[in-house]
């Protein structure tokens, strides 16, 4: 499954259209692609440096809901902002229906401004 190249998908999650690595496509990118082609489906995520895993469900390729294994890990948005960290790892993305609610309520574009947002202010207090 994730990470596998070539690997085949269980038909109720859709097809596998998408997958790779992040060193070579960072997750900005990919979400930037789903934006653009306006592509519905299930982006699963592994970070390879903390074995964390996370999904994001894409409608119509907005960003409707987002979650990172763990009891206590963030959803939605944070859980995005979590993911868009990610530089070690592999992604995977399944076309298909997505049924879910709108629980992050802003566009990708939005959430990557807030992204890069975040990482500079991060950067500056680093160099402080």
């Amino acid at each position: 499954m994730l990470g596998q190249p070539g690997a085949h998908t269980d038909s109720r999650r859709g097809i596998s259209v998408l997958q790779g690595r992040l060193e070579e496509f960072r997750l900005p990118s990919i979400l930037t692609l789903l934006e653009l082609e306006h592509k519905s489906g299930v982006l699963h995520l592994g970070d390879l440096v903390s074995g964390g895993t996370g999904s994001a469900f894409v409608r119509q390729g907005r960003i409707v809901q987002a979650s990172l294994e763990g009891r206590d890990a963030p959803a939605n948005f944070e859980a995005v902002l979590a993911m868009v960290a990610w530089e070690h790892g592999v992604f995977e993305f399944h076309s298909g229906e997505v049924p879910h609610e709108d629980a992050v309520g802003t566009t990708t574009t939005h959430i990557l401004l807030e992204a890069a947002r975040r990482h500079d202010e991060t950067t500056r207090i680093v160099r402080s």
